[in-house]
């Protein structure tokens, strides 16, 4: 909760797209950790609650810039349901130098080598991580991407504002979570010397 409450303190923008892909991943935690229902959400229950007090400790500075956002800017955004751009553009993201973040509806900045492309497909075959745990991190993942697609949810991303210039601003939580899995592919390749990376 410290954490989350100072990432609010130092950066409410980027503090609120951490607590939803924290809230995300730790759906993810829970369902693949724990079986039975009624611990789930105890769990869940526990997540959201110190994402409310990080939040509330953080007041002081979000309140303002919450009264700040919905008076100054130009209003929020329309959430018709439509497809920012096609979902093959965002797979050409992944590829050194291809990106347009600063025309309007452009691709996100996805680089993070294609080698760790090559892993997360390692990752997604390895017979050492549970399927449940793989099935459980794909569907983050698409949620993740999906969310560069989907307009209504995109926009959720950016406190329903339409951002200007530098578009899809949480890829770099993307990028942190296909590297999480990358690392995860890592640790399960045992080496020619027998040593875990």
């Amino acid at each position: 909760m410290i954490v989350l409450a100072f990432t609010f303190w130092s950066s409410f923008y980027l503090g609120y797209m951490i607590s939803i892909f924290l809230f995300l991943y730790s759906i993810g935690i829970v369902l693949n950790e724990v079986k039975e229902i009624k611990n789930i959400c105890q769990k869940l229950i526990k997540v959201i609650l110190n994402g409310i007090m990080a939040a509330g400790v953080s007041a002081v500075f979000l309140i303002p810039i919450a009264i700040s956002l919905t008076t100054n800017s130009g209003g929020f955004v329309s959430l018709k349901l439509y497809l920012r751009c096609i979902f093959t553009d965002i797979m050409y993201s992944f590829y050194l130098g291809n990106f347009d973040t600063y025309l309007p509806n452009g691709r996100p900045m996805l680089y993070c080598g294609i080698f760790s492309i090559i892993l997360l497909f390692v990752y997604l075959k390895s017979k050492e991580t549970v399927k449940r745990e793989k099935i459980i991190d794909t569907i983050i993942l698409l949620i993740l991407l999906l969310s560069i697609e989907i307009a209504p949810i995109y926009f959720a991303w950016h406190m329903f504002d339409n951002p200007d210039w530098f578009e899809v601003r949480f890829s770099f939580i993307i990028i942190f979570f296909l590297l999480t899995l990358i690392y995860k592919a890592l640790d399960k390749i045992n080496f020619r010397t027998g040593c875990k990376a």
